[in-house]
């Protein structure tokens, strides 16, 4: 299953990109995340590994995130892997004249499990609405902080 959500956040690129970059805010924004724990490398940087605890509703996941490719401002590509579940991630970030930022996820899962297989056909709009919801998250949380807290 492939698709596409996008936002767009009231603030110039560099800002929004600063604030993709940290990693210690990112439970402010992303649903359901606990905490995370590096496994190995630099977090943000190609081959860097962290686990994401996160919370599902009554189950908490582990998720597990490589990055593939790191080339922000303009864009990252991150795979996530749990449970059988695999999702290649590629995160953009388009500067626009008005000093606004277009944030698009593209997202595509795969998965060699029948039931996950299964789970993507008929869940695909909950998976779609997910990601809609982290980034209409992460545009609130860009516009409501103050990057001189940093």
């Amino acid at each position: 299953m492939k698709y596409k959500c996008e936002v767009t956040i009231n603030l110039p690129r560099e800002a929004v990109v600063e604030l993709f970059r940290n990693y210690d805010l990112r439970e402010h924004w992303q649903p359901g995340l606990i905490r995370l724990e590096k496994v190995e490398g630099t977090l943000g940087e190609v081959n860097g590994v962290c686990d994401m605890y996160c919370s599902m509703g009554k189950r908490e996941m582990i998720i597990r995130e490589t990055v593939l490719e790191q080339h922000l401002p303009d864009y990252i590509t991150s795979m996530y892997v749990s449970n059988g579940m695999e999702n290649i991630a590629t995160e953009e970030f388009i500067a626009n004249p008005n000093h606004t930022t277009t944030y698009v996820s593209e997202q595509e899962f795969y998965s060699n499990k029948i039931i996950n297989r299964l789970l993507l056909v008929f869940s695909g709009k909950m998976f779609r609405k997910a990601t809609q919801d982290a980034l209409e998250a992460f545009k609130a949380f860009c516009e409501g902080h103050d990057l001189q807290d940093e």
